[in-house]
């Protein structure tokens, strides 16, 4: 059978053209269910190949040159927003120096303005306890739009280097009650609280 009667053979003939030769002789023949089948394992197969291509594209890429500790110290200095966390998807790579540099996410605690929202709580507390976690040792210098009092989890294993807090309001009474018992539990690194 030749290429040509293969495609006028398949249900798709302005796709299959687009195909390797040994592709479409594969699908001919096939029913509706097995054309989706093979389809189906053949892109997975075809998505890897290429995710290997773009991964080895991206290592060789000039920015590659520079090694851990540089790219670390460019990242650690690189926080505006939280759109910053965008450099967490650059590639594998930069995913581990930016998890592995605590300087960056320090900025982010310092920087970004953390707000609890009542329709999302849970979305910003993981945020939250995520990037006091991964800040490590260095001091921190939070700042809530809002205090909810449930933070005190999050904040409660960092009390001890938290240098600056800044709580602009609160939703309820007992969201400023939680603030003054996080207060009375100490914080002997704080010097600056902006209420």
């Amino acid at each position: 059978m030749t290429t040509a009667n293969v495609e006028d053979g398949l249900p798709f003939p302005d796709f299959a053209s687009m195909l390797p030769r040994a592709d479409r002789a594969s699908l001919a023949g096939l029913t509706t269910a097995e054309i989706r089948s093979w389809t189906a394992a053949r892109a997975d197969e075809y998505r890897s190949f290429a995710l290997a291509l773009l991964t080895i594209c991206n290592t060789v890429a000039p920015i590659h040159c520079l090694p851990n500790e540089v790219l670390s110290r460019v990242i650690a200095h690189s926080w505006h927003d939280r759109n910053s966390l965008r450099l967490a998807h650059v590639c594998r790579r930069w995913r581990s120096v930016v998890l592995a540099t605590p300087e960056f996410w320090v900025n982010a605690a310092r920087r970004d303005t953390l707000t609890i929202s009542a329709r999302r709580p849970r979305d910003l507390r993981g945020y939250i306890a995520a990037l006091l976690e991964r800040s490590g040792n260095h001091a921190i210098e939070p700042s809530f739009d809002t205090f909810d009092s449930t933070l005190h989890g999050s904040l409660g294993p960092h009390l001890w280097r938290i240098r600056s807090l800044t709580v602009r309001g609160f939703h309820t009474v007992e969201d400023v009650a939680g603030l003054f018992r996080l207060l009375r539990n100490g914080m002997p690194a704080l010097e600056t609280l902006v209420i």
